[in-house]
């Protein structure tokens, strides 16, 4: 025998020794469990001692006592060959509201044998103390795995209900799909495709388990593309056909927009074209689809956003330009695609297909030049004005001018090939009545120099000029001369009378008589021949010189012939 068989002997030898000493003894054979809220039980209890029994046990507040008294006692015929009394009996334990569980306890108090007189009492039996088991008793959840779902798409938002009672609870998928989580009450469930699909509650407390199922029913949802080919040349009115396609449960009603404009229509087929009338380029999207069902696409299930194509170019034909001269390059932007030049007669083009191309005129001005793109068989144009100047040569502020006794003058420049022109005191006196005017009056002079300066400018040519010197000088003459014929001093002259508008010259004698008189004095001046027509005697005389805007010249005058 090995050292462990012994062992073990010696300690089921000490216990059955020990049992015999307290005789006679009752020994529970069960096991404490868990219920769920009641259950049946077969309780064993092995007796120790002479038989028949009598026991007195407990089960939770309730006392139960064999005590021998008529047929109330254990007999052999109720024992096993090895004096194990089975007893069915019903745990029920009343658990408390808000409570998730209740414990009992069954337990032996006292026994009797054949070895203990009658009548059996609670004072001549063996108290029983060490011999007890427990009972939980948990109380059955409540639940609710939420009312059937009928839905749009392929997933629904379930909506079970636990019971407080525990926190153990999880869904059971007994179908194709995939929960978001299995112990969320409101997981969400994906299914595959259409259909009803059953879902199953599943909560737990201890010995207790409750189930609940939720029909899921799924018809899934519609789906839609939205393209077009459709291209169109500027913004007036055009045909453009737009292509659907749709997928799910026909037949389909649906909206779709340009931005500013909703259409509707409904389609039995899922390929389906609508054609419309836009205004240059139009991006079109899906509104909203909804099938046979009743059921809406997700915004998801819609796809793109068709744009019908303006081809038409953006050319840019560069900005305005002016040039002193007959020719210039041009500075369109270029794009991709080819374009041209195009003008008025005037203009001829070094190359009408280059962006950069140098234009030349024939007769200087501004011109409006066009450059025209095309893409495909879809133009466009942008324009740019082109101004050649001219340069405003010979610039002739006229013949410089000498004045006599006078204090304004009409000035005379050439008129300009081009431009306009414009006169300035340089230095000295005057006043000019009109500075923009060529053919200006200039008043206010003095005595001495004036010099002007007559500017003309034409656009971008640079701006040419001229001087024009004015003399304003007191009127010039000789108070002698011989009239003799020798030719040398045989008139009398004023210098500058001429340029004096209506003016006269009288001659008289030292008495005051008159014998000579002319008017408009040019620079020949007089003879020395009297009214008669003769020469008149060497002597003394006087004159007298007047005209317009001067004051009257006054002084004497000797002839002598000889």
């Amino acid at each position: 025998m090995t050292q462990t068989k012994i062992s073990l002997f010696i300690f089921s030898w000490l216990i059955s020794v020990s049992l015999v000493a307290q005789t006679p003894y009752a020994e529970i054979l069960n096991q404490g469990a868990n219920i769920c809220e009641s259950g049946n039980i077969i309780l064993s209890i092995k007796f120790y001692g002479e038989a028949p029994f009598g026991i007195r046990y407990k089960i939770g507040t309730t006392t139960y006592i064999i005590d021998g008294q008529g047929s109330n006692i254990i007999n052999l015929d109720k024992l096993s060959a090895d004096n194990v009394w089975l007893s069915p009996e019903t745990i029920h334990l009343e658990i408390p509201e808000n409570e998730a569980s209740v414990t009992t306890t069954v337990e032996v108090l006292r026994v009797w044998d054949n070895t203990i007189p009658t009548p059996w009492n609670i004072s001549n039996g063996s108290e029983i103390s060490d011999q007890s088991i427990q009972y939980t008793s948990f109380k059955k959840p409540d639940i609710s795995a939420g009312n059937d779902i009928d839905s749009c798409g392929l997933s629904a938002i379930l909506d079970g209900a636990p019971d407080p009672v525990s926190s153990t609870f999880y869904w059971h998928d007994q179908a194709p799909g995939t929960l978001s989580a299995i112990d969320d009450r409101n997981a969400i469930f994906t299914a595959p495709g259409e259909g009803t699909y059953s879902l199953t509650l599943v909560q737990e407390n201890g010995a207790c388990q409750t189930t609940d199922t939720v029909e899921v029913t799924l018809k899934g949802s519609p789906a839609g593309t939205l393209t077009t080919a459709s291209e169109v040349c500027g913004e007036t009115p055009q045909s453009a056909t737009l292509d659907f396609q749709f997928s799910g449960n026909g037949p389909w009603d649906y909206a779709y927009s340009d931005g500013s404009n909703t259409y509707s229509n409904s389609s039995n087929n899922a390929t389906t074209s609508e054609t419309l009338s836009v205004n240059g380029e139009t991006a079109f999207s899906i509104y909203w689809l909804k099938d046979v069902n009743g059921c809406n696409a997700q915004s998801e299930q819609i796809e793109g956003t068709a744009t019908v194509i303006d081809l038409i170019p953006a050319p840019n034909a560069g900005d305005d330009q002016a040039i002193c001269g007959q020719e210039i390059s041009l500075d369109a932007i270029a794009t991709a695609y080819p374009g041209t030049w195009s003008g008025p007669p005037e203009v001829t083009f070094d190359d009408t297909g280059d962006v950069n191309t140098t234009v030349s005129t024939s007769a200087y001005g501004e011109y409006t030049l066009i450059w025209t793109e095309m893409n495909g068989t879809c133009p466009a144009s942008d324009q740019v004005n082109v101004r050649f100047d001219q340069m405003p040569t010979p610039v002739d502020a006229g013949t410089d001018k000498t004045l006599y006794f006078q204090y304004e003058t009409t000035l005379a420049p050439l008129e300009p090939t081009a431009g306009e022109g414009v006169w300035s005191i340089l230095s000295g006196s005057g006043q000019l009545s009109s500075e923009p005017f060529p053919n200006t009056q200039i008043s206010d002079l003095e005595m001495g120099v004036t010099t002007l300066l007559w500017s003309v400018a034409n656009g971008l040519c640079p701006t040419l000029t001229d001087t024009l010197v004015i003399t304003v000088k007191g009127l010039t003459y000789h108070t002698g001369f011989s009239p003799n014929g020798d030719g040398l001093n045989d008139s009398f002259k004023i210098l500058g009378a001429s340029q004096i508008p209506n003016n006269e010259l009288i001659v008289f004698t030292q008495y005051g008589k008159v014998v000579y008189r002319k008017t408009n004095l040019t620079e020949e001046g007089w003879d020395g021949k009297g009214l008669g027509g003769s020469l008149l005697d060497d002597g003394t005389y006087y004159f007298v010189f007047t005209g317009d805007h001067i004051q009257a010249l006054k002084d004497y005058l000797l002839i002598k012939t000889r």
